[in-house]
């Protein structure tokens, strides 16, 4: 039995090799004579424009379908003058629909509908369809190797064809030394990489399945301005945009797959407040539709402290739906930002020696 089942893996591991070749997807997109645009050759700084993809969490079949709706979110943008996109978090997940054995374990878990748990008994059908010992986690590094090109191959392509930043979304992925973390890329305009960020505050089902969180928020220096992109639960938590503002952020991306009936209320309490306490621009993204048992649902915007919005909401811009895909644009002024923080004395409410003294170790002692 196990000798089959080492057949098995063989060949999807050629399978996948083969679906995912970076040679393959590159020339696939190179057809799309991609003309790279001129948002970035002349910044203004009262006018830095975002972009904000809310995309569907729907499967597909092939992974041309996925690159095309990838390049069709990114050009839409463009065309509307962007400089900076933002991707949601789990962007990948579409692309389980290419792997025939996760399709079809995907497809019995749905049938089956037992149990409570948002993802019913999937670990049980995990171990019947690849073996006993088998968990989510391994599924996980399995495809790893092969999923990894859409972020390090595919989006560095677009971004440089395209001339813009790209905030790729996150996926759950294989790091170096072994453990499973929900990662996401920040793209230049060159198609270099520019920096990563780990999920530091994960979800129940993440701890449970063995995703290792990370412990650090990063803040990258760019052309039009200082960008964080922690990933979704992290914005639950005042402390996460605290420390990106601290670390001189202006704009903080918040990549979200939130699997919960959409209620304006709870909504409001990631980057809306967060935007309120730590004066940023906020970029909210969302993975909306069905996944499993699933419902996926957010409004992805542009957010920014009440003074700085029009209507004094703290809202520039918002998606129309909470369940369909779409993208939002919106501008937004960094010296208006730098401004309104100078006015409000907002650096002044700090004691960074207290925070130099006990920090991060009071946090740690909790664990």
């Amino acid at each position: 039995m196990s000798s089959f089942l080492n057949i098995k893996e063989r060949a999807l591991k050629i399978y996948l090799s083969r679906k995912f070749s970076s040679g393959k997807l590159i020339r696939y997109l190179k057809k799309k004579d991609i003309k790279r645009s001129g948002n970035l050759d002349e910044i203004d700084k009262n006018s830095i424009t975002l972009a904000a993809v809310q995309m569907g969490a729907d499967s597909v079949n092939k992974v041309e379908i996925y690159l095309n709706k990838i390049y069709e979110f990114i050009k839409t943008a463009v065309q509307n003058n962007a400089q900076l996109i933002v991707f949601p978090e789990d962007i990948l997940t579409p692309l389980f629909g290419v792997i025939p054995q996760i399709k079809d374990l995907f497809e019995k878990e749905n049938r089956e509908k037992t149990g409570d748990k948002p993802f019913g008994n999937i670990e049980e059908i995990i171990s019947e369809s690849f073996g006993e010992n088998v968990k989510i986690i391994d599924i996980l590094k399995f495809i790893s190797p092969y999923f990894k090109n859409i972020f390090l191959k595919v989006f560095p392509f677009l971004s440089k064809s395209f001339g813009v930043y790209i905030i790729t979304g996150s996926a759950m992925l294989e790091t170096e030394n072994g453990k499973v973390k929900n990662i996401a890329y920040l793209c230049g305009p060159d198609g270099v990489i520019l920096g990563t960020q780990e999920k530091c505050h994960l979800f129940f089902y993440e701890d449970e399945w063995g995703i290792s969180p990370g412990n650090d928020i990063n803040v990258f220096s760019t052309k039009i301005g200082h960008i964080a992109f922690p990933i979704c639960m992290d914005a639950t938590y005042f402390e996460t945009f605290r420390i990106a503002y601290l670390k001189g952020a202006d704009i903080i991306a918040i990549p979200i797959a939130n699997p919960e009936k959409y209620n304006i209320w709870r909504a409001s309490r990631g980057i809306w407040s967060r935007v309120q306490e730590s004066p940023c621009y906020g970029i909210s993204s969302n993975l909306v539709g069905k996944f499993m048992r699933l419902t996926l649902t957010g409004k992805s915007g542009v957010f920014a402290p009440l003074k700085l919005t029009l209507n004094g909401d703290g809202i520039i811009s918002q998606t129309k739906t909470f369940d369909q895909e779409e993208v939002v644009i919106a501008k937004v002024s960094l010296p208006k930002l730098h401004k309104y923080r100078k006015e409000i004395k907002f650096n002044e409410r700090f004691n960074i020696e207290i925070y130099q003294k006990y920090f991060p170790d009071i946090y740690l002692s909790a664990e």
